[in-house]
């Protein structure tokens, strides 16, 4: 495949939520647009003219409309391409506002064009010939005369979208080499040859602004009363009915509860599989350390820290489960000599009193719940983590996989959801990217263990394949990346 489509494939692999509703502007012939299909079936291609061919026609809703206005409604898509468009539209202003108009808040649109800087460029430059715009490449069978009224830079695309109102998630370059009859060259292009690689990838979001919009405060806020409701009714479920000590409440001194089906009723299934992370993310703060625990739970991550010697600020939305930690952790001190502290919030995270010069950052399963991690990323690096500080984490990115086992499951299943659950699974990575260089990065749980689990770990007999098993999957996960990794560690140093 050549690089440009690869380069697509990627990013709508990376970038397409799971049954979003996707827009393609500039759709052709319908090669491209056919390739969100993969991530969802709501997708819609836009052109000004119909260029659309077999075997793409009908696969997808196809509209036909001007080069002025996109006929579709504000707010309407949670995702919009456009593949080498950009370059051949007159106003390349008005064009990223309509773009930013039908998107949703948090929305992203994925761009590409040609880098007028190429190699090819450059040594037609070399030979004498003076490129000037509009510059005619030639004809293409598909879409006929193929015109740029400009090309661009990276720097000066990504100065336009910011102007538009994006906020840029991502922009690079691709292939280094020249594309013609025969084809060679590098697909992925060193940082120090960006400037002349052949095609220009961005990929840009419209933010999402709470302050300025009443009724999304509102809703912002409803939400958050509903998932600190979930919270609240699932631990008192758990520790009034059961009258047990579950391990995220003290992760040494859990009760051997055990409930046939799920593993996080299973303290002692539940350290054969995530325990190994759990020892992990202990083990990377020191006594002595400033440590913020995002999404803190019942406290279990907490306590251990104190244990330990940290000092740990630690925030969670539900008030009942504070206020079992901030219970629990005052009766075992009285038993136990902590050599650190811990200082329990409930609040939302984006506005709890954090302290300055945090050392650590850490979140246990906690970061797919946050709706904004760019904003909470970018007020903890800015004002509160200190210069080479950590985050540590361990959370759930999904899997196109492990997602459609869900809804299978889900047939024989049926689960309580959180309102924020998975709100944000596929924007972890991308943010910790942009704010952190990542050191350490593992995969687990994939299909396949979903499935032997299912089937299999929940009945004692069983027990003794976990450990093989869960060696197994996480070769499966991290040396093949076959069947995809539903949870990630990550460990990342501050930018």
């Amino acid at each position: 495949m050549e690089a440009h489509g690869r380069k697509i494939e990627e990013l709508v692999s990376e970038f397409v939520p799971i049954n979003s509703a996707a827009l393609d502007v500039g759709c052709g012939t319908g090669i491209n647009t056919i390739k969100l299909k993969r991530k969802t079936d709501n997708v819609i291609g836009f052109d000004v003219k119909n260029y659309m061919k077999n075997p793409y026609r009908n696969k997808f809703k196809f509209v036909l409309g001007d080069d002025k206005k996109l006929p579709f409604n504000d707010s309407e898509f949670d995702i919009v391409t456009s593949w080498d468009v950009i370059e051949h539209v007159k106003n390349d202003f008005e064009f990223l506002k309509e773009i930013y108009r039908v998107l949703k808040p948090g929305g992203k649109a994925i761009l590409s064009t040609p880098n007028r800087e190429r190699l090819s460029n450059k040594l037609l430059r070399l030979s004498g010939k003076n490129i000037r715009y509009p510059y005619c490449l030639g004809k293409d069978g598909g879409v006929g005369e193929i015109l740029h009224l400009r090309e661009y830079l990276i720097k000066e695309l990504q100065e336009l979208s910011k102007k538009a109102g994006f906020k840029i998630i991502k922009a690079e370059g691709v292939f280094l080499g020249f594309c013609g009859f025969i084809r060679f060259g590098l697909f992925k292009v060193p940082k120090f040859f960006q400037n002349i690689a052949q095609h220009i990838f961005i990929v840009i979001e419209k933010p999402i602004n709470l302050s300025k919009n009443i009724e999304t405060n509102k809703n912002y806020h409803n939400l958050l009363v509903s998932e600190a409701k979930h919270w609240d009714e699932f631990e008192k479920e758990f520790i009034e009915n059961k009258k047990a000590i579950p391990w995220w409440l003290d992760l040494r001194n859990a009760s051997q509860y055990t409930e046939k089906g799920e593993t996080i009723f299973n303290s002692a299934k539940e350290e054969l599989i995530r325990g190994k992370y759990k020892k992990i993310i202990i083990s990377e703060c020191d006594e002595g350390e400033s440590v913020l625990d995002i999404g803190c739970g019942s406290g279990w991550l907490s306590l251990e820290l104190a244990r330990k010697g940290c000092n740990v600020t630690a925030v969670d939305v539900s008030h009942y489960r504070i206020q079992l930690a901030r219970e629990y952790y005052e009766k075992m001190k009285s038993k136990e000599n902590f050599k650190g502290s811990v200082n329990y919030i409930n609040s939302d995270i984006i506005t709890a009193d954090i302290p300055n010069n945090l050392n650590s950052i850490i979140a246990w399963d906690a970061l797919h719940h946050l709706s904004n991690l760019d904003k909470l990323f970018s007020l903890l690096c800015e004002q509160k983590l200190k210069k080479n500080g950590k985050l540590i984490c361990y959370d759930h990115i999904g899997s196109p996989f492990i997602e459609t086992l869900g809804k299978f499951r889900h047939l024989f299943i049926k689960e309580k959801v959180s309102a924020f659950e998975d709100v944000s699974q596929e924007e972890i990575l991308i943010y910790i990217k942009k704010y952190f260089n990542i050191i350490e990065r593992k995969y687990k749980i994939t299909a396949p263990f979903r499935i032997i689990d299912f089937l299999f770990f929940r009945y004692k007999i069983f027990k003794p394949l976990i450990p093989i098993a869960v060696k197994i999957d996480e070769f499966i996960a991290n040396a093949t990346r076959l069947f995809g990794g539903e949870f990630i560690y990550v460990k990342a140093i501050k930018k």
